[in-house]
């Protein structure tokens, strides 16, 4: 019971920090976004920072009903 405790949280820590780095990938792109890129790349990278902020919510919800 035990290591079934321990590996439990460590996986909800690991999604925790995966979360945690796809939101700060999502702001970085979104940053980017708003920079100097074109157009067309701005539109990319927007698009890309909606999905990291899709999975990392996703993540944090899967968590929240473990």
């Amino acid at each position: 019971m035990i290591k079934q405790d321990l590996r439990t949280s460590r996986r909800a820590t690991s999604a925790s920090a995966d979360s945690a780095w796809l939101l700060r990938e999502a702001e970085r792109c979104f940053r980017l976004a708003h920079g100097t890129a074109g157009v067309r790349l701005s539109e990319e990278l927007e698009a890309i920072g909606r999905e990291f902020q899709f999975e990392a919510r996703e993540r944090e919800r899967a968590l929240r009903e473990a």
